[in-house]
């Protein structure tokens, strides 16, 4: 077997260079985005796992606590369930975001209420005045977070919230907890739901079918769909012959009015007002046996959103009535039981902000409804009962008796609870702090309670004083568990909390290392791509520690009080091994001293001093209150000392461009800081501007009037500052001055449509226009509009920069004598720009240049910068379109403060230069004084070795890169400054819900988490793509400065300060975990800081350095496209290898090892297959991968005697003139590999190999066995999957999380290998039945196509032995070892030929059509003269000609003189026109198209094939275009020119020397490169 030596196949381009390089950082940024994904994954396991979910359940037969069967005070009653109920049936209405000042009767005359809000549940006012008996109004206090999938699970089972529930219902919406529907749907209770979804969601099979209407829920902007649709139903339904028990039904018209409008709206009167009619009409339905529940889930805030823990979100309303009598009076002596404090289960007793009512918990409802209606109280419920609902009786006795009855029972289920929840967390903290307090007071009130029972057996009358002491006694049990449970609810796991910060840690000093470890550019490089393989190699190694048991045993100790899973274990085993991997790799490299001096410096302590500040500031929770405040502070600090400096400047020019433009940034700071949004902690110093007003969530008009205006003004801003440049020219000037206006201005008039549809947006015009004419087509209007804008940033943006990116464009001056020209007329406005002090500008006016023109290329200096902005500015309108007009405004002002910064940053780069200038100067003229022997060496290296001036002795390529961290820096504080300047905050209910539906009219649970996405973190999206702006910005691509390196730099010194910023604020929510605040401050900042972490990191791998420098950077340097290499292939098989492993392994792993129970006989025989299988396809691809497809020996002749005539077909030997050797029959050129193939079948980049003779028959069989492998692997999973779904259904038995994820990976991942590799092996398989390749079959149909067209008469390809002789011509000769792995036998030079084949013919025939070729002697000739006759020129020809032959020696056609010229315009750099002749390349080689009349001509053997069988393409020998690269500036003079006009370059040929004249002093450039004068 032949190994492939991949060094020796061709030498390294500098194009290939730079792709691997970029791959290797695209490589290496993705696995930082692993380490932070990992880090944040682990931590948030350990800090919020919130508790256990128990999978007990309550039970009429079963009371809490076995004594209870001998409650005397409980009423006897063999239909009933704990205690009698009172009620047969409820009707429960939940008025979304129903907040208490919207229900309870308020002053008007208060001038701080709004009337759109207050007293318009009137009906409500009325019941509660005139039947006091019947109707109660409670304070509906709801638990953090508020949102409504978080506040129906506490409706209904009576827990705490909590971010994440751990049990077995962690990875699905159903709520499998015991809890109140299930209760009903058990005792055969008949549900009717109408209303929000949701509650389908967490109850899927509860409802009755014939009685459950639920709505879409998450489109906010539809005020009437699910409000209509209840009012439909509610009504019949009670009224109707169907027999229901319970009805739930959920409006959503409040809240989605508050998220859309606000509560201070008209829209907000219109809704509350139908609700009151709908009450009215409920009241009037319902019986005397019906209890009647209103209540809010949540409330909103003054914006109308809601999710977090402020006053007005968390307070919300329940009003109960009923028709019989609800309560006796003595309310006042319930009360006066914790008069003490004033406060119960902590929450106040009462609220005093609109009168005196009574305050509840929201769980209280729970123990409440269940008691009133005959159910049992669910499992894990913590609410307690509403004393007032069971305070009912002929006598005070009989009162309490009934009270105490549902107290206690209420009480033994919470202790039951408690105490089954400590056995099953021995290790929790309510086992070893709560317990102990919870039994004492627990058996204090029943031993009351029992003392109760036997003075009652002796006394008739009793003393109600006792049964106030037992209730005491049992409502301070109450209220302590629930305080208790509050404050140690999160079970903090430390193991995985610390595993997790350890990794982010490990993240940040990953990339400190890589950053200060390449001070020669070789730590992430080409010349490094050992580091990738050891990340690899170790992140492989700890998957395989953890699979074998290893880590466990290591940790166990550690480990032991964790909640530590398999996923676990081997996300931080990865994270780790990468981590040592990489750090073993790059310790050796890495100098203290150089590391020192090379982060010395004045930018970079300044960067270091902002990133100090702002990590602490998180330690202080009213610093993280106030970030938006110290962004604000940090960035005016950086533009104040920006303008202290520029007064050390020498020059007037540069030191009044830096101090203007750092004033404009410091104006432009302040003015976007007028925009805020308040949380409720900055409350009352905070003023809001964001909305219109505090109490809604509209856009004032002033706004408005500003986002018009900024729309036309914002592209002129930005065309002066790219003028600075002169890179206002190409695409620039076209997208700029067009599609971005355009874009802005159809954005700005879609939020003036939406305003005016807002203010227009009432209920009474709505219910008559919703389906009017005029409005269906304003609302399409609206709609199409902003879908025009998305389309201009998306598709149009990006397809023109992609097609065009260069940002340049040519002038013709006329030169002079004598100096005074044109060229210098530029060279001079550039210096007078820039006040430069020194002139390297190459001068070539001398007395003989009159009359001669320069071509002037104006922004070449910022060729890169300016190209990469045109990118960053289509992904700037995408983020101001899904903004509100305030949000609009505030990002078009970040990106004209982003122009300012990167002019700064480009300032203070020259000013530094100008003052190293002034005093290398200084201390030359000085020299020269003391010792004028002194040469010029000598003082450059004492200038260069001068202690005392440190930023000199750095070497130009560090001046031009010290400045990269304070670039970051800056950028990283824009970004979370303009976070809160678009109106948000680290708060839940700061995000704008509404941005989700611009464009769509409904739901898309696709589009919409996108557009909230792009809404909330838009400015880190924005800043992020911009970073590399820092490194490309007014900066020429120099060779001593490698332009890619310095990307590579600032992208790492971005990821390690937002890296740094998360490591911080999860930190200390980890401190903090037990703050009054965590919950409210800490934990909010953490979360925002994960979520922007993983968006800015995401934008950086893909948009920034995969997209953005692919493009600009890499691919335009070589003005070649993304080309498949050798290098690259590498990559293929990596990847191809872990799905190998992916499917393999983490199917048996996680899916099948458990489902067949581990290690046993039935095991065996279901894997003991499969992994023979894997093994098989494995070492068939290691053999398609390693053996050499077959090469051309080097001395190799065609068999030929002197007698022999070369065949009229062909007339002269194959031959390959890339090779310049002979080829033999079947073989043929891969440029990929640079070499020719034998019996070449096609190239597989998945193989990184060709596929030939000899690898040919391994080929097969590795595709062989995919197809079974994948097969059989997805059996075992659609047979997991059946077993499974029969084990929910019958037996309720849930699969766990993590199977279920690798169970839907693995059936994802293995479908598409199936259909591809599939198809890809039927079509081998059938070309093998005749012995023929992928590009013989190819030219099997063209010799078809014109045997078809009567150009030749009818051939049988020479090769087919017959189906069974072929197979074994590859296979083997022995049938039942074909799918075994064997060597090919045989030289692959020598065929074997069909029987009755043509001995004349030669494979594939030629088309008798084609141009003769020259003439050759009418004599036989011998192979020795091949050399001579073969480039013999017909003598018919009666004009010079130049000749040119393909690859296989054919005449293909003459190459005129206007195509020689062409090429003579390509070395200056103007790209090739069309040819009149489509079936020739530029070289003259044939190329042909599969779609043209003459696709039946001869095919190119210089050829290259990817994917066998699929779109199977032709190239040439050779393939592009003439291309020249000017080493000096990587960037192709050619290129620049060639985004030209015709006429200015034909009209500069006219005038300009010849190319053969040309040379270095002809190109003279300025000092910023930003023109190139070609003379």
């Amino acid at each position: 077997m032949v190994k492939i030596d991949h060094s020796t196949l061709h030498p390294i381009k500098p194009h290939d260079s730079f792709t691997r390089s970029h791959i290797i950082l695209v490589s290496f940024c993705f696995w930082i985005v692993i380490l932070h994904v990992g880090g944040l994954y682990l931590f948030t396991r350990g800090f919020l796992l919130a508790r256990l979910v128990l999978e007990d359940r309550s039970s009429c037969a079963l009371y809490p606590l076995s004594q209870d069967q001998n409650n005397v005070l409980q009423v006897e009653n063999s239909g009933s369930c704990w205690i009698e109920p009172r009620y047969k049936k409820a009707v429960i209405i939940v008025i979304d975001a129903l907040r208490f000042d919207f229900v309870v009767p308020l002053n008007e005359s208060d001038p701080s209420l709004s009337p759109y809000y207050t007293n318009k549940l009137t009906y409500l006012h009325e019941l509660l005045t005139d039947q006091p008996s019947n109707a109660l109004l409670f304070q509906y206090v709801a638990d953090p977070p508020t949102t409504t999938l978080q506040r129906l699970k506490g409706l209904t089972t009576g827990t705490l919230p909590t971010f994440i529930d751990a049990g077995r219902n962690f990875a699905g919406s159903a709520i499998t907890e015991d809890n109140l529907i299930d209760q009903l749907k058990q005792l055969n209770r008949s549900i009717a739901f109408m209303g929000d979804d949701t509650w389908t969601s967490l109850f899927p099979t509860q409802f009755h079918v014939n009685m459950s209407w639920p709505y879409p829920s998450f489109n906010v902007w539809d005020l009437y769909t699910v409000d209509n649709g209840i009012i439909e139903h509610l009504l019949p339904t009670i009224k109707g012959e169907n027999k229901w028990d319970v009805i739930i039904a959920h409006f959503l018209g409040v809240d989605h009015c508050g998220h859309r409008f606000g509560p201070d709206h008209p829209a907000m009167a219109d809704k509350l007002q139908l609700m009151n009619n709908v009450l009215h009409d409920v009241v009037k339905g319902i019986d005397d046996e019906t209890l009647l529940l209103v209540m809010g889930d949540h409330g909103m805030d003054s914006k109308g959103d809601h999710g977090g823990d402020s006053d007005n979100e968390v307070e919300s309303s329940l009003f109960v009535y009923s028709k019989k009598q609800l309560y006796q009076n003595e309310l006042e002596d319930i009360m006066q039981l914790d008069e003490d404090d004033g406060i119960t289960r902590g929450v106040r007793l009462y609220t005093t902000n609109y009168g005196k009512w009574r305050s509840i918990p929201q769980i209280d409802l729970v123990p409440s409804l269940a008691l009133l209606i005959g159910l049992p109280i669910p499992f894990n419920n913590l609410g307690a009962i509403i004393p007032e609902l069971f305070f009912i009786g002929e006598d005070v006795e009989k009162r309490y008796e009934s009270l105490l009855s549902a107290v206690r029972l209420n009480a033994q289920q919470i202790y039951q609870y408690a105490n089954e929840y400590s056995l099953q967390q021995p290790h929790a903290e309510l086992s070893t702090t709560g317990m102990e307090k919870f039994r004492h007071l627990f058996d204090d009130a029943e031993y009351e309670y029992l003392g109760l029972i036997q003075k009652k057996e002796k006394e008739a009358a009793m003393d109600i004083n006792s049964y106030r002491k037992i209730l005491r006694l049992y409502m301070q049990f109450l209220r302590t568990t629930l305080q208790t449970c509050r404050h140690i609810w999160a079970q903090f796991d430390y193991p995985l909390m610390v595993s997790g910060l350890v990794i982010l840690f490990s993240s940040c000093g990953v990339i400190l290392l890589s950053i200060l470890g390449m001070p020669q550019y070789k730590t992430i490089t080409l010349h490094n791509e050992k580091v990738m393989k050891n990340i690899i190699a170790g992140g492989a190694i700890g998957i395989l520690l953890v699979r074998i048991g290893v880590v466990k045993t290591l940790l166990w100790r550690w480990l032991e009080d964790s909640d530590f899973s398999k996923l676990d274990m081997m996300v931080l085993s990865m994270c780790g091994g990468s981590v040592l991997g990489y750090i073993m790799t790059l310790v050796t490299r890495i100098r203290i001293n150089d590391l020192m001096r090379n982060m010395m410096t004045r930018d970079n302590f300044i960067a270091f001093i902002f990133l100090l500040l702002h990590t602490l500031s998180f330690a202080s929770n009213s610093f993280t209150i106030h970030e938006d405040s110290i962004t604000l502070f940090l960035l005016q600090t950086f533009g104040f000392i920006t303008i202290i400096q520029s007064f050390r400047v020498p020059t007037d020019s540069v030191r009044k461009r830096l101090t203007i433009f750092a004033s404009l940034f410091v104006l432009l700071t302040r003015i976007s800081h007028y925009s805020t949004i308040c949380r409720e902690e900055q409350m009352p110093g905070c003023t809001q501007t964001f909305y219109a007003s505090s109490a809604n969530s509209i856009s004032s008009p002033s706004t408005l009037t500003v986002l018009i205006a900024l729309a036309p003004l914002i592209p002129e801003i930005i065309k002066w500052l790219l003028n600075l440049s002169n890179t206002y020219n190409g695409i620039a000037s076209l997208w700029i001055g067009w599609g971005l206006r355009a874009g802005l201005v159809l954005s700005a008039a879609y939020w003036i449509m939406d305003d005016r549809e807002n203010a227009n947006n009432t209920l009474k015009n709505k219910s008559t226009e919703v389906n009017s004419i005029e409005y269906q087509g304003s609302k399409w209007l609206k709609n199409f509009i902003v879908r025009m804008a998305f389309g201009l940033s998306m598709v149009v943006g990006n397809t023109m920069w992609w097609k065009a990116p260069l940002c340049l464009n040519l002038r013709t001056v006329d030169q002079a004598i004598g100096g005074s020209s044109g060229v210098n007329e530029l060279k001079q406005e550039r210096k007078r720009k820039h006040g430069s002090v020194k002139n390297n500008v190459k001068k070539n006016t001398t007395d003989n240049s009159k009359g001669k023109t320069a071509v002037v290329i104006l922004g070449f200096g910022n060729a890169l910068g300016s190209s990469y902005f045109v990118f960053v500015s289509t992904l700037y309108l995408l983020v101001v379109i899904v903004q509100k007009p305030m949000g609009g405004i505030m990002t078009s002002i970040s990106i004209i403060q982003m122009l300012l910064l990167l002019e700064i940053l480009d300032l203070r780069r020259d000013a530094d230069e100008l003052v190293e200038e002034v005093k290398r100067l200084q201390r030359d003229e000085a020299d020269e004084m003391d010792d004028d022997r002194k040469n010029k060496k000598n003082k450059i290296s004492a200038a260069s070795d001068n202690v005392d001036h440190p930023s000199m002795s750095l070497p130009p390529h560090m001046r031009e890169q010290s400045g990269h961290l304070l670039s970051a820096a800056i950028f990283t504080l824009m970004s979370m400054f303009y976070f809160f300047a678009t109106g948000h905050q680290s708060t839940i209910s700061s995000i704008q819900w509404s941005t989700g539906f611009i464009g769509i009219t409904e739901t898309s649970y696709l589009i919409s988490p996108i557009l909230i996405t792009l809404n909330t973190f838009g400015s880190q999206i924005l800043f992020s793509a911009a970073v590399p702006l820092a490194a490309l910005w007014n900066l020429p691509p120099k060779r001593e400065v490698p332009m890619y390196q310095n990307v590579m730099k600032v992208v790492l010194y971005y990821m390690l300060y937002n890296s740094l910023l998360t490591l911080s604020a999860s930190f200390f929510a980890a401190w903090f975990r037990r703050h009054l605040m965590v919950w409210k401050i800490f934990a909010p900042r953490f979360m925002l800081g994960g979520l922007s972490l993983v968006v800015s990191d995401l934008v950086i791998v893909v948009i920034a350095v995969g997209v953005g420098v692919g493009r600009v950077v890499v691919l335009k340097t070589f003005d070649l496209s993304f080309t498949y290499n050798m290098d690259t292939g590498r990559f293929f098989i990596i990847g191809v290898t872990i799905l190998i492993s992916f499917l393999s392994y983490s199917s048996q792993y996680f899916i099948f090892w458990e489902y067949l129970g581990g290690l046993n006989v039935q095991t065996l025989l279901v894997l003991g297959p499969f992994n023979f299988f894997v093994l098989l396809l494995a070492y068939n691809y290691y053999l398609t991968c390693t053996t050499d497809p077959g090469r051309v020996p080097n001395d190799w002749r065609p068999n030929m005697t002197e007698d022999v005539e070369v065949k009229k077909s062909i007339r002269t030997p194959r031959y390959c003139k890339s090779c310049k050797s002979y080829k033999p029959p079947r073989a043929h050129h891969c440029k990929t590999c640079q070499r020719c193939v034998l019996k070449m079948d096609h190239h597989c980049p998945w193989t990184n190999n060709c596929i030939g003779y000899y690898n040919y028959s391994h080929f097969l069989r590795f595709i062989f066995w995919v197809d079974v492998t994948c097969i059989y692997h997805f059996a075992l999973c659609i047979q997991r999957t059946y077993w499974m779904v029969n084990d929910v259904t019958y037996t309720n038995d849930d699969p766990s999380p993590v199977e279920v994820v690798f169970l839907v990976l693995n059936i994802v991942a293995v479908i598409p290998v199936i259909f591809s590799v599939g198809v890809l092996s039927c079509c081998h398989f059938y070309c093998l039945c005749s012995n023929t390749t992928t590009i013989e079959t190819w030219e099997k149909d063209k010799v078809a196509t014109m045997i078809r067209r009567g150009k030749i008469k009818k051939v049988k390809f020479p090769y087919d032995l017959g189906c069974f002789a072929n197979y074994q011509s590859v296979l083997g000769k022995n049938a039942l070892l074909w799918c075994w792995p064997q060597h090919m036998s045989g030289n692959g030079i020598d065929y074997s030929i069909a029987k009755n084949a043509d001995p004349d013919l030669v494979w594939p025939p030629k088309d008798p059509t084609t141009p003769s070729p020259a003439s050759l002697p009418p004599k036989p000739w011998h192979i020795e003269d091949y050399d001579r006759n073969f480039n013999r020129r017909s003598s018919h020809n009666r004009r010079r000609q130049i000749v040119r032959r393909d690859s296989e020696g054919y005449v293909v056609r003459d190459i005129s003189l206007e195509e020689r010229q062409m090429w003579v315009d390509d070395i200056l750099g103007r790209r090739l026109e069309e040819t009149s002749d489509p079936y020739h390349n530029s070289d003259g080689s044939t190329l042909y198209s599969s779609g043209s009349e003459r696709s039946d001509e001869d095919i190119s053997d210089d050829a290259n094939f990817f994917g066998g069988n699929s779109g199977v393409g032709v190239g040439t020998s050779n393939g592009k275009r003439i291309q020249t690269v000017d080493e000096d500036d990587c960037v192709p003079i050619g290129l620049i020119v060639s985004r030209n006009q015709t006429s200015i370059r034909r009209s500069s040929l006219s005038e300009m020397d010849t190319v053969e004249n040309s040379s270095e002093e002809n190109i003279i450039t300025d000092e910023k490169d930003e023109k190139i004068y070609i003379n």
